[in-house]
C-alpha cells in the first residue's frame, strides 16, 4: 500500500501482514514478528520502538487511503525455544 504526501512529494509505502475487521467495521492492523531470545519479550525495550512506529505508519497509510482504522493494533511475536541436542 502507498500514499503520496503531496506537500513533501514523498511516497510512503508499507506491506501490512494482516488486516482484521471488528464488529463496527473498523480495520485492525496486525503485524507478525519472530525472535529467538531467552529473556521475556515485551514492548518496553528501546529497539522495539520501531515496531510501534511501523504499526502507526500502517494505520496512517490505511487512513490516508480512506479506510476506517481502529486505534488498536496487534503485534504477535513468536519466540523460538532453544533446543538442546545430546
Amino acid at each position: 500500500m502507498q500514499y503520496l504526501h503531496k506537500p513533501s512529494n514523498f511516497i510512503v509505502t508499507g506491506a501490512v501482514d494482516d488486516l482484521w475487521q471488528d464488529e463496527n467495521g473498523e480495520i485492525i492492523v496486525v503485524d507478525y514478528k519472530s525472535t529467538s531470545k531467552e529473556a521475556k519479550v515485551t514492548l518496553d525495550a528501546e529497539w522495539q520502538d520501531g515496531y510501534k512506529r511501523q504499526m502507526e505508519i500502517y494505520q496512517w497509510l490505511l487512513r490516508q487511503n480512506g479506510l476506517k482504522v481502529s486505534d488498536t493494533g496487534y503485534l504477535f511475536i513468536a519466540t523460538a525455544r532453544q533446543i538442546e541436542s545430546f
